[in-house]
């Protein structure tokens, strides 16, 4: 919003996405100051599901915001769009839970699962950070379209509701080292 309380288009600087994405995840990581961007469903006639990661720098009001992709290392987690997220700022980093996954991108006919991955992105270095798995939950059963939120005192990411659960399912998260 402006100094009047108006919203403002903001138009970044920089390349985006081919096309907009639907069911994708953001988290704000403080100590860059940028938007983190994971995942979605990229529109058109056939579903196309991303594990891409974008940022948005979030600079002091009046300097540009920049749009960038973002290349990580590490074990990658599938292509998901409907996950949920959270930042996790005792050890810096993005963790993702659930989530659609599409095999067959592309195809005129994919097949579409719920995953029960709980994945994390290391954000705590200068770089473009390294993914991780922190656990396969079969217990949890596999969904998708939940909600999230981090627990900083239980060090935890409690999940709700989503497609295929409507209880509230939570994740301890562990020491990265």
């Amino acid at each position: 919003r402006d100094a009047t309380g108006n919203w403002t288009m903001v138009v970044p600087t920089g390349t985006g996405p081919a096309a907009w994405l639907n069911y994708p995840s953001a988290i704000y990581d403080p100590p860059n100051q940028r938007m983190l961007v994971f995942g979605g469903q990229y529109n058109g006639s056939v579903p196309q599901t991303t594990n891409d990661v974008w940022s948005l720098s979030l600079p002091p009001a009046g300097a540009p915001m920049v749009l960038s992709k973002v290349l990580p290392t590490g074990s990658l987690p599938g292509n998901r769009s409907n996950h949920a997220a959270i930042y996790d700022a005792k050890y810096q980093r993005m963790v993702i839970a659930s989530g659609w996954v599409y095999y067959n991108p592309g195809a005129l006919v994919s097949t579409i699962s719920a995953s029960n991955q709980v994945n994390a992105l290391d954000l705590s270095k200068q770089d473009s950070g390294t993914w991780s798995t922190i656990a396969s939950r079969p217990e949890w059963g596999a969904f998708a379209s939940a909600a999230a939120v981090y627990d900083p005192v239980g060090q935890r990411m409690l999940v709700i509701g989503g497609t295929g659960s409507w209880r509230l399912q939570q994740v301890t998260l562990p020491d990265p080292a």
